[in-house]
Order: structure tokens, then sequence, then C-alpha cells
């Protein structure tokens, strides 16, 4: 019999995931408006192109649309959770990857909610870049659904390992650290230069916490496959969004790359390195 689960899995990890980080890495040379998206985004332009093809690379949705992730992924991930419990041994109930990717994407869609509410300036992103995020949030908790909460629903014996509770600590030092990176940038008056925390390093730390988290939830999940493509996706996704932030704001502050005083030689995303 075919099992339609399996065939799923199947094409998140070994098509999917290997496709999506060779076009990120390809997008960002070749057609670098796939993935840009606020003050970042440009409209792409390129000589003799099809006009169809052009109309495509230009489509763009508008950034408030973000929120959609993390609609999404706070439904799959506490659904997730929540079978999670009502199929495992009640008298093993423990803190698991799944509650704390639901406060994660909670988390998220509460700060998305409030920027959004205060956003007056539309800004926008392109399609693809809508469509790819779509995919993570929907994947990632699809692969936790198939490895952890399928076999207990097929009553196959699954012992869950209890999470370290120094990892949970970590998880949730992180998600505050993130909060307070994101609350700066919206105090700001629009389009400024944040300084504050670890922007005094990196120009986008925010996402730098975001790649420690998957990080965190990779180490958590014992480096299995299911977390290590996307802590791997995450840190190449966003490393290239992060270059694409300090390119922005050199050109629009004209900062100088080795001048101490205006950049204080900051790093695009990994404080010191990168």
């Amino acid at each position: 019999m075919v099992d339609i689960f399996f065939i799923i899995y199947s094409l998140i990890i070994y098509i999917t995931y290997p496709l999506g980080i060779f076009s990120v890495i390809l997008a960002q040379y070749k057609i670098p408006t796939l993935i840009q998206y606020g003050k970042t985004l440009t409209t792409f332009k390129q000589k003799n192109t099809n006009p169809i093809m052009n109309i495509l690379f230009n489509l763009q949705v508008n950034r408030k649309w973000f929120i959609h992730f993390y609609i999404i992924s706070s439904v799959l991930s506490g659904l997730n959770s929540f079978f999670e419990y009502k199929y495992s041994d009640s008298n093993n109930l423990q803190i698991t990857i799944n509650n704390l990717y639901f406060i994660h994407s909670m988390r998220r869609l509460i700060e998305t909610n409030f920027q959004n509410k205060k956003s007056i300036k539309t800004s926008y992103m392109n399609i693809s870049h809508y469509l790819v995020g779509l995919w993570l949030y929907i994947n990632f908790n699809y692969l936790q659904f198939y490895t952890k909460i399928l076999p207990l629903i097929r009553n196959k014996n699954i012992i869950e390992k209890s999470v370290n509770p120094l990892l949970i600590i970590l998880f949730l030092f992180l998600q505050y650290l993130q909060t307070i990176h994101h609350n700066h940038l919206r105090s700001l008056v629009k389009y400024s230069i944040p300084y504050k925390h670890l922007f005094k390093y990196v120009y986008s730390p925010h996402y730098f916490v975001e790649i420690l988290i998957y990080l965190n939830l990779m180490i958590i999940d014992n480096f299995s496959m299911i977390t290590i493509l996307p802590f791997v996706w995450t840190l190449i996704n966003l490393s290239v969004s992060a270059k694409n932030t300090e390119n922005w704001y050199i050109q629009k502050f004209g900062i100088k790359k080795k001048d101490n005083i205006n950049s204080n030689n900051k790093k695009s995303i990994i404080p010191f390195l990168i």
C-alpha cells in the first residue's frame, strides 16, 4: 500500500530543501529581487527579457502578509502539540519541540500583528518570497507531524526523550532576545539606523537570533535531519537577507566599510565574523 505521508516526507527532505537552498544562492547572484523584501526590494529590470517573465519577477504582495506564515505555523504546531499529548502516555507528559515551536510561532504572530497595526507605509515582497515562507513553516510542522505524531496515532511505541531544561531556558532567552531587537526596530523613525543591543555589532541581529533559535531546536532534536535542513535553510536564507540589508544601509546612509566612527566595523549577521 502506498504511504502518501512517506511520499510527502521524502519530497520535502530530498527534493524541496536541496532545490530551495540552491535557488536562494542562484537568485542572490542572478535575480536578487526574488528574495528581497521591504526596504531592500528593488524592481527587476533586464534588457531583452520576455515581458511575461518581467511581470512574474515584479509580482509583489504586501509585506504585511508575513503574518500568514505565523498564523499557519501557530495552528499547525498547536495541532501537533495537541495530538502529541492526546496520543502520548499520560504518565510521561513533557515539554517537546512542538510545544516550543508553538511558542515561537505565537510570539511572532503577536509581534507581526502589532507591527502591521502600527505600520503606516506599505512595503512589499516578491510573491516567490511569500510562497517560500509558506513552504518553510508548513513543511517544518509537517516533518514534526510525520516523525513524532503519526507514529503515535498508528500506535507505534515512540519514546520521546525529555528536553534538557537548560536548552528550554536558552530557547526562551532567544525568544526574548529577538523580541527586544524587533521592538527596537519598531521604535525607530522609518528607515533610520538601529543602534541598540546587538545592532552595535551587526546590521541584522534579529536574523542572527532566528538562526540561533533553529540551531537550538536542532540540538534539542538531537541533530535529526528534520531539524538540520531547516537550520541550514535559515542560515543561508537569512545570511543572504542580512547582506542585502547591510548593502542597503551602506548605500542609504553613505556608510564607509572601514569607517570606525560610522559603521563600527559592523558585520552583516554574525558578530565579529560575517
